[in-house]
């Protein structure tokens, strides 16, 4: 019996460690420190854990964390002793170098969490503060932190969103993503410069409230499943993503408008009924591993375009690779002999059929149609006149429609 308990906690042990690798603080500005600045960071935060304290269960285990996403040699273990060995040396080093630094915020929220999580010693929290100070942290600073730190203690995303609106402009570039994404829905990053929308779960993406104008520099949604009740618009990014999304349309389309790179990943997009987007002037078209189903544009006579309608300028590369199509469509609402409809997938105006890189691989068609089409050729790419530079490569259809280009 004593064997089995000595091997259940080695299990036990073991367990812990693999929790402190799968949730690690993986947070690129720490990342990018030089190894000597990471050693000061995780030493004088060791200090904070063991200052009038003898260190809690909960303190190794967030610690761990840390550790494990800052991508350094020393184990949590080691960070610890060293710390025992700080100088005033290590100490003045310490805040000369953060205290040019937006690290040094990382470093409240991490000390804080970590104070939180001990005894709640007095002393313990008298040097965090102390230390803080001379960061030059300020009051209004500190209150956007512990906004952020009550939110992570407590795994609450309302909190986050109050701290939004404590946001200065010292701290407005801080990304907290590594330490909420695993509980927050929402605009986990929400700048004039950046927005991304995430949630750790589709099924707790119903409550996000989304905006229809975007205009910063990149635009993200992850994860999340959207019922558009309105149009999008995406004018002058430079990047937009959506990964591994649900993208429900009904009536309501998407246009980005002078977009630098557009990137459909891992997602499904369904029940678009008056087209997915309309695309003017984008550099790069990446539409891969991803489902759509009963998308398509119904029409009065004679028009191209079902799904996307590409316009504005000719695109450096557009790339649609390991996707599935099911039951995707252009139609026209009668049948005329001298009208038609083509160009169920995309369809390409002016300079833009002149697109530059297109490659169409490894796509599935099914069920894909040109209905009450008259005399134009039913196909799923209309328009497009560099066919001879297209890389069209094992792409497979059934049904009716097995016709790349026009």
């Amino acid at each position: 019996m004593e064997k089995f308990s000595k091997n259940i906690d080695g299990i036990r042990n073991m367990l812990k460690d693999l929790k402190s690798e799968k949730y690690a603080i993986v947070n690129p500005e720490l990342i990018a420190l030089d190894e000597y600045v990471k050693g000061l960071y995780l030493k004088v935060l060791c200090t904070v854990i063991q200052y009038e304290n003898d260190p809690s269960e909960m303190q190794i285990l967030y610690l761990r964390r840390i550790v494990n996403g800052i991508s350094i040699d020393d184990t949590s273990e080691e960070c610890m002793r060293k710390a025992l060995e700080i100088s005033t040396e290590d100490m003045q080093e310490f805040l000369s170098i953060m205290g040019k630094l937006n690290c040094k915020y990382y470093f409240a929220v991490d000390g804080i969490i970590l104070s939180s999580l001990g005894k709640g010693n007095a002393p313990s929290y008298d040097y965090l503060a102390e230390i803080l100070e001379l960061l030059e942290i300020n009051k209004a600073d500190l209150e956007f932190i512990c906004m952020i730190t009550k939110s992570i203690l407590q795994q609450d995303s309302s909190f986050y969103n109050q701290a939004k609106n404590l946001v200065n402009e010292r701290v407005e570039k801080l990304d907290f993503a590594p330490y909420i994404y695993n509980y927050y829905a929402g605009a986990i990053v929400d700048t004039d410069i950046e927005k991304h929308y995430s949630a750790p779960d589709k099924k707790l993406s119903y409550d996000i409230e989304y905006v229809s104008d975007y205009k910063e520099k990149i635009v993200v949604f992850e994860n999340l499943e959207i019922e558009l009740g309105f149009d999008w618009s995406f004018k002058g990014c430079e990047k937009v993503i959506f990964r591994n999304c649900t993208l429900i349309g009904a009536t309501h389309c998407m246009k980005f408008d002078s977009v630098g790179s557009l990137v459909f990943d891992s997602c499904t997009i369904k029940d678009f009924s008056n087209g997915v987007a309309y695309i003017v002037s984008s550099n790069q078209i990446i539409i891969e591993t991803s489902e759509f189903i009963s998308c398509g544009r119904t029409g009065d006579g004679d028009f191209r375009g079902g799904m996307f309608l590409i316009s504005g300028n000719r695109a450096d590369s557009i790339l649609i690779q390991n996707n599935k199509f099911h039951a995707c469509y252009v139609a026209a609402r009668t049948y005329r002999y001298n009208y038609g409809v083509t160009g169920v997938l995309m369809n390409f105006d002016g300079d833009s059929r002149y697109a530059g890189e297109f490659k169409i691989i490894n796509n599935e068609f099914t069920g894909c149609d040109c209905t009450n089409n008259g005399n134009y050729t039913a196909a799923l790419i209309s328009n497009f006149y560099n066919n001879n530079n297209a890389v069209n490569q094992d792409n497979r259809y059934s049904g009716n429609l097995q016709r790349l280009f026009e």
